[in-house]
């Protein structure tokens, strides 16, 4: 089998070929019970090692999101323990002006007739607006979905147990 083929018989299957892949050229070479149970051995050895490293890399992940959090939050604080009103408010001025355009634009593009040159730009503008600067806004205030995501994962992981 041409190399070209073999790698992309590999790659097709995902994870699952390259694992039969590397079991099948394990088997050519290991040709005694203490050999293949030392190879088994080092595998598990080698995914264990995988796995930690993911989970470093998650908790890593995690901690940069609070991190990022807990800092626009301090801002906030920081904010309000201000006299001037107008730095006090700005965090919500702001805010309100990015729902009223996001909204205002959303509205009009309901009783507007769009070109149909014009329908890629449109979309990308209202992707952008809806679908970053209002999120941000709603989940600054109110929170990301990144509990519930959570949440959910764990409910996966206990459904499957049962």
């Amino acid at each position: 089998m041409p190399i070209g083929s073999f790698l992309a018989n590999i790659f097709n299957k995902g994870g699952g070929g390259i694992i039969e892949s590397i079991g099948n050229v394990a088997d050519k070479f290991i040709t005694t019970s203490a050999e293949r149970q030392e190879f088994n051995l080092k595998v598990q050895m080698e995914v264990n090692k995988h796995i930690e490293l993911m989970a470093e890399h998650a908790n890593k992940s995690v901690e940069l999101y609070l991190k990022d959090v807990a800092d626009a939050r301090a801002m906030q604080m920081a904010a309000l323990t201000q006299t001037d009103t107008f730095s006090k408010r700005f965090i919500y001025f702001f805010a309100l002006g990015i729902v009223v355009m996001a909204f205002s634009f959303d509205f009009i593009l309901c009783f507007q007739q769009i070109p149909t040159k014009n329908e890629t730009i449109i979309n990308v503008v209202v992707g952008t607006i809806n679908g970053t600067a209002l999120v941000s806004v709603v989940s600054f205030f109110f929170g990301s979905s990144r509990g519930s995501e959570d949440k959910n994962k764990t409910i996966s992981e206990l459904s499957k147990k049962e």
